[in-house]
């Protein structure tokens, strides 16, 4: 694989790129705060398996927490078209991998990519519907920010500074709080009213005791993508997107899955 360099881009953030043998591609990101990273061994298998990979670094990551700031839901809407539209210019077909918030951006653009028939097969791991106590303190969010306009992330191991955590994979212990709203806004606006628009064959993978979202989300995720063919796996994790510690009979489990009706 080529890793792309990019200014003042953290290396285990940047966006990469593998050539395959098969003429068809998959597309990888990442969730908010997190890093291209944790992708690489997926991207690994699938390269391995003949397939094309490219890893989209969203907008605002892999520098540092003040490039959320000015970041809103289209800018990653945006980031997504671009790269499918690059892709599509070499490729028979693309899939998705996405997990987390990149999982809900994929969806977003299958939604409105319905009726393509390129655009194959889309596999989403722990992507946000449901948060715990969000339904108290997302309204107080504009009020939070005015006080601490930053935000840490709890599950964050408390025994690492944020210099180590970026260091380490290039991702993000804190965020401003204006991305975590917006995050709740692609969920409200771009997610949920969309999923019955969604035609292409969906694998949900959902971390049983997942530390950030409820794992019923990958239920709702299920119940509501009506028009198409939905798998649901289960992992016995507790992380949320544990792609670093995905046992290798999942990741064969999405290698395969990318595979069905390409020839």
């Amino acid at each position: 694989m080529v890793f792309s360099v990019e200014d003042g881009v953290h290396p285990n953030a940047c966006s990469f790129h593998g050539t395959g043998t098969n003429g068809h591609a998959v597309i990888l990101t990442h969730g908010l705060s997190g890093s291209l990273f944790h992708y690489r061994e997926m991207a690994a298998d699938l390269l391995a398996s003949g397939f094309t990979v490219y890893g989209l670094r969203l907008p605002g990551h892999g520098t540092h927490p003040d490039d959320l700031l000015d970041i809103r839901c289209e800018d990653y809407q945006e980031s997504a078209d671009s790269l499918v539209e690059q892709v599509l210019q070499t490729s028979e077909s693309v899939s998705f991998i996405g997990g987390s918030l990149g999982g809900n951006v994929l969806l977003h653009f299958a939604s409105r990519h319905a009726n393509n028939p390129r655009l194959h097969r889309i596999v989403i791991v722990d992507a946000p519907i449901l948060v715990p106590g969000a339904w108290w303190y997302r309204p107080i969010l504009p009020l939070i920010r005015r006080v601490s306009p930053y935000y840490q992330k709890p599950w964050a191991r408390k025994d690492r500074t944020d210099g180590e955590y970026f260091t380490e994979h290039g991702s993000y212990r804190y965020m401003p709080i204006i991305a975590v709203e917006e995050f709740y806004r692609f969920i409200d606006d771009f997610t949920r009213p969309v999923l019955s628009q969604i035609t292409q064959p969906v694998l949900i993978i959902q971390s049983r005791r997942d530390n950030v979202i409820l794992p019923k989300s990958a239920k709702y995720l299920q119940s509501h993508l009506t028009n198409t063919h939905v798998e649901l796996r289960w992992v016995e994790s507790g992380e949320h997107v544990p792609f670093l510690n995905l046992p290798a009979s999942f990741r064969e489990t999405i290698v395969r899955f990318l595979e069905k009706d390409l020839y």
